[in-house]
């Protein structure tokens, strides 16, 4: 297949359990290696990068959300946003701006000091879409079924902060999803056949 993610734009890969989906994610994130062909992020061949440099790409270039926002119990949500940036040793001040400007994008405004375990499942997937999104010069964010335990309402909402911050920061993304409902806002639909 050939696949390209432009800036701002979601493209939505639908397909069958079982027909490469998660898969191909991991390998865009150069976690597996593709079988055939090359994988291009930013300019950056992934295949021919080693392991410390596939990484590198990851962490600079590549946001990821799961199914299971998989947040740290422990953290507030405003810690688990500002993770990422206290790993790249932003200043505090910095770190908590970025952090607060994104959760009033999702929608989380007053929610910074709450506990992720209190969260319903659509909040909980929006804070870890800010997560994803916090570190600036992301280019792609690969969504890996991100809507798919949530209510209609729910899912509706998380699709929307995803097409709104995807458009407003410029970042691509690759929606992995089974939800025509879903796929059909997407700007593109790529499908994958049975394996």
């Amino acid at each position: 297949m050939s696949l390209t993610i432009r800036s701002g734009e979601i493209c939505a890969l639908m397909g069958p359990s079982g027909s490469g989906k998660s898969t191909l994610l991991s390998v865009i994130l150069g976690i597996s290696d593709p079988t055939a062909g090359s994988v291009s992020v930013g300019g950056s061949l992934v295949n021919s990068l080693t392991v410390r440099e596939r990484a590198a790409l990851r962490w600079k270039s590549i946001g990821s959300v799961q199914q299971q926002p998989d947040l740290l119990p422990e953290l507030t949500v405003l810690e688990n946003v500002e993770l990422p940036l206290v790993f790249d040793r932003a200043l505090a001040s910095t770190a908590t701006q970025r952090a607060r400007e994104l959760l009033s994008a999702v929608g989380l405004d007053g929610h910074e000091d709450q506990r992720v375990d209190s969260l319903s499942g659509g909040e909980a997937q929006r804070v870890s879409i800010a997560r994803a999104l916090s570190r600036p010069g992301l280019i792609l964010l690969l969504a890996d079924e991100p809507t798919a335990a949530l209510d209609r309402r729910s899912a509706q909402r998380v699709f929307d902060v995803l097409r709104e911050l995807s458009a407003s920061q410029g970042v691509g993304c690759l929606l992995a999803t089974h939800d025509p409902f879903i796929a059909d806002q997407c700007d593109e639909i790529q499908r994958l056949g049975d394996a």
